[in-house]
């Protein structure tokens, strides 16, 4: 019932009766549902399939100069995530390239040990891992 046309004032607008209030219900046409995917994953081909169908899908790539003034060991995390990307593109594919937000912990920490410690930590429980 997501469909544009199954909903309020579409051409095919189907309705259901809720179980409490025993009211009719029909998505309003107003109602956006977000979600997100990443295309490297594609273990669930029949889900895949399903939402493919059903909604648009707008490509966000990692965005490094968001990280840009956050350094740990006098690195600049934005400029390590743009060569780790490079790396990665070039060993597999852009699908498989590592957002900014695995870093964005980052910009919350006031102290260099605070970041030394998380960055240790996002490498050893998220990234690693990924890879």
């Amino acid at each position: 019932m997501l469909e544009p046309d199954k909903r309020k004032g579409g051409s095919d607008t189907r309705k259901v009766i809720l179980p409490y209030s025993k009211s009719p219900f029909s998505v309003p046409s107003n109602l956006y549902v977000l979600g997100t995917m990443n295309t490297a994953d594609k273990s669930l081909a029949q889900l895949d399939l399903a939402l493919r169908r059903r909604f648009d899908f707008i490509e966000l790539l990692p965005q490094p100069e968001l990280l840009e003034g956050v350094e740990v060991y006098d690195i600049e995390i934005a400029d390590l995530l743009e060569v780790i990307n490079q790396r990665i593109e070039v060993l597999l594919d852009r699908e498989h390239t590592i957002g900014h937000s695995y870093f964005w912990s980052l910009k919350d920490l006031n102290t260099d040990k605070e970041r030394e410690i998380e960055l240790g930590n996002i490498f050893k429980r998220r990234i690693i891992p990924l890879l």
